[in-house]
């Protein structure tokens, strides 16, 4: 029995295969063709979706689309590999019709064009509705962390800056230190180089300068952390204690078919992003009111209230308070006490009550964030 053999490459067809012939009926390239045929760019906002008169032409935005959503798709993230496989995927091109963009191009129409981008998705979320796919009653809402380009030796907060100028001054002091021991010494067994030695002090007051910009650049934003590569990445905690300079993904997705209907690139952790995307979810389904069900990771009553006050249900899970004692024991637990509205007390688990001054008082001084809380007591159990 003979092997299987190919059709010999220098064979000439009478009627060669075109592209559409190679790409099946039932592909999913022909889907996304379809589908963003069916949108407007210049509605949407994206560059170069007229042609000016003169100059070189440009690329059709929905093209680059195409491209992009077929990468994503079949996990092709990197430009550069977009560009390889427009050349040597046969679906890629019956989808881009024989173009061959290069990755400055893919990369450049990623990077200009972030909230067109965005709109087009939220048009793809009302297609969805249309097609009866998501409901937009139940919506759960969790977060990602994505590790930012930003270094952590490249990101710095009050104190971080602050213990740098600190270590300047100390090298500075002690190469100062050094040039007078030079001057005292006149032919000594101590050798020391003293042009080095001020080139070292220039090197380190050039440093100085470069944090005191960013001191007065922190302090101009108004934010707890700068990073000079990502400005919009920040230093949060990953897993496991690990921290690192990350952005933090949310995702809201609806219960019907477990489709995302909405996504916000924060750089905030999860307590103080419930109430941002939540509502911008409930406004982008135009829907009076949503229930959202999240881990307990977003238990903020500051966020909540936000949610509440803008018809938006919570489902949240209550976290475990961090006990490093016995003490309260459980049954004396906060969630034991039962609160009166009308009053303004609190009645502990045995039936004594807890009363406040009706003064409120700041919880969290010198962070960017803080909460409003009273204190209720009782003289019940002085001892």
């Amino acid at each position: 029995m003979s092997h299987l053999s190919g059709t010999d490459r220098s064979q000439l067809n009478m009627f060669p295969l075109s592209l559409d012939e190679m790409v099946n009926e039932d592909n999913p390239v022909r889907v996304i063709d379809l589908f963003v045929d069916r949108f407007d760019f210049v509605k949407l906002g994206f560059s170069h979706s007229i042609a000016a008169a003169e100059g070189r032409p440009p690329f059709l935005p929905a093209d680059l689309m195409k491209l992009y959503l077929y990468g994503y798709m079949n996990r092709i993230r990197s430009s550069r590999k977009l560009e390889t496989e427009c050349k040597r995927n046969i679906e890629l091109m019956w989808l881009m019709k024989g173009l061959n963009p290069g990755f400055r191009t893919i990369a450049a129409f990623r990077s200009e064009h972030p909230a067109q981008i965005k709109n087009f998705f939220r048009e793809f979320v009302s297609l969805l509705q249309g097609w009866d796919l998501v409901e937009g009653k139940l919506i759960a809402i969790d977060g990602s962390k994505f590790r930012a380009v930003n270094a952590r030796k490249n990101n710095f907060n009050e104190k971080k800056i602050n213990e740098q100028l600190i270590y300047i001054d100390q090298k500075i002091n002690q190469y100062i230190d050094d040039l007078n021991a030079h001057d005292d010494a006149e032919h000594g067994d101590r050798k020391i180089d003293a042009k080095k030695i001020k080139e070292q002090i220039k090197t380190q007051k050039e440093r100085r300068k470069k944090y005191e910009a960013l001191s007065v650049e922190l302090a101009k934003s108004k934010e707890e952390q700068i990073s000079t590569t990502d400005p919009d990445a920040r230093s949060m905690p990953i897993n496991h204690g690990r921290v690192d300079v990350s952005y933090n993904m949310q995702t809201a997705v609806d219960s019907k078919h477990c489709l995302i209907v909405n996504y916000d690139n924060t750089n905030v952790n999860d307590r103080k992003a419930m109430a941002g995307v939540a509502i911008e979810t409930k406004n982008l389904l135009q829907k009076k009111s949503i229930e959202v069900l999240l881990d307990k990771g977003y238990h903020n009553g500051e966020q909540i209230d936000l949610c509440t006050k803008n018809n938006i249900v919570t489902y949240v899970a209550v976290p475990d308070a961090p006990r490093s004692s016995d003490i309260p024991t459980p049954p004396y637990y906060g969630d034991k006490f039962v609160y009166n509205p009308k009053k303004d007390f609190y009645t502990c688990p045995i039936g004594e009550i807890l009363k406040s001054n009706g003064q409120w008082y700041q919880k969290g001084n010198g962070s960017k964030y803080h909460n409003l809380v009273k204190h209720y007591k009782t003289t019940a159990c002085g001892a």
